[in-house]
Order: C-alpha cells, then structure tokens, then sequence
C-alpha cells in the first residue's frame, strides 16, 4: 500500500483519482506543464472528493523534478514521451526499496512492435524501443512491460 505517489503526467487527472480512492493516509504529487489540464483535474478532484489527497505540480517534469528530493512509493510515469528516459532515471534513484514505477503507453500506438511512420509523426518510437529496453533490463529491479491497453510497464525495486 503506497503511501507516497508521484505521478508524471497529470492530464485530466484520471489516474490521480483512482490512486487517490486506493490511498488511505497517502499523499498524490502530480506534474503536468498544462496549467488548463491542472484546472480541469482540479474540478474533477473535487467531483471525485480526493481533492485533499492530491497536489497538482505545474511545469515541466524535468524542471519540477530537478527540485523534487522526496522518496516515493510508487511513481508513475505517463507524460512526454520523449522524457521517460530522464524519468525514469529519476525514479530509480528516488523510489523506495520494494516501491513501483509504472510507466504507461510504452508501445506508443502499437508502433513499437510495428513502425509506422504515419502514426508517428514525431518521432516517438526510437525513443520509447530504447526506453524500454533500459526499463527491462533496470539493475535490482524486476521489471516488464506487459501487454495491457497501450503497453504498461511494471518495475519493483528490490529490497
């Protein structure tokens, strides 16, 4: 049972609202650069009553986290793809022992195990095909990625 999240990738805050309706005492930090996505999980937060248990962070991930030096329980990862790398980075070295990163949309459309070049106009499968091999093979974690949705990966930190 996590009691500290960090959530990369704040959106509408779908995700946030159901870690929060899990989290007993916990505490949810959520990043997203869009201050218009933050205004809408805010309302949807205060729909949803989990309003208390969340703290919107807005800026750019890489930006915010280079002032973040908490550990966390369970980080999860669903922003710029082309940021998962330095994101995952982060997490390895601010996660506790036995705490999860999850990492969402790791085969980006289902380019990664099939390219196409129409659905990827920017140029986000080279990036996430290394991500995920860094992801599987993280030293002193179990991680794999699995074939749910749009891929998502799982990794423990060992204790």
């Amino acid at each position: 049972q996590p009691d500290k999240i960090l959530e990369i990738g704040t959106n509408v805050g779908y995700s946030a609202i159901l870690m929060a309706k899990s989290l007993k005492n916990g505490k949810i930090y959520s990043i997203d650069y869009r201050a218009d996505n933050h205004e809408t999980a805010r309302k949807n937060f205060i729909k949803f009553d989990v309003k208390d248990k969340i703290e919107l962070l807005t800026g750019y991930g890489q930006e915010i986290l280079k002032d973040l030096n908490d550990k966390f329980d369970l980080i999860f990862i669903d922003a710029d793809k082309k940021g998962y790398d330095a994101y995952l980075d982060y997490a390895v070295e601010h996660l506790n022992q036995g705490g999860i990163i999850i990492a969402d949309n790791l085969y980006w459309k289902g380019t990664v195990i099939m390219p196409d070049e129409k659905i990827d106009e920017r140029n986000i499968t080279a990036s996430l095909i290394e991500f995920n091999k860094k992801f599987t093979a993280l030293k002193g974690f179990n991680a794999q990625i699995l074939s749910i949705g749009d891929g998502l990966g799982f990794a423990i930190k060992e204790k």
